[in-house]
């Protein structure tokens, strides 16, 4: 499958499963925003060992919903229509 310009979410995308499909999205031209927990060593270290990718990987801790739409329309404001975001402002 292609991913080129798409953005996958995925949550707890910095280990196990959720490391694997965010591996299988990069690969395929995803922008992919993973995000974790509360786990930063783990999410830092996969990070840095996916810097191949780098801004198509964005990395974020989980807090609320509404913050980690911010933190994505803040990194990918550019990359989304108004219309994708018009809700969380």
């Amino acid at each position: 499958m292609n991913f080129d310009n798409q953005i996958a979410i995925v949550t707890g995308g910095t280990r196990g499963i959720g490391r694997g499909i965010t591996e299988a999205f990069l690969k395929n031209g995803a922008t992919v925003v993973a995000t974790y927990a509360g786990n930063d060593q783990a999410a830092m270290k996969m990070k840095e060992e996916l810097n191949l990718y780098g801004d198509k990987l964005i990395v974020t801790v989980l807090g609320s919903c509404v913050a980690v739409c911010l933190r994505i329309k803040l990194a990918l404001g550019d990359m989304l229509t108004s219309a994708s975001y018009r809700d969380w402002e």
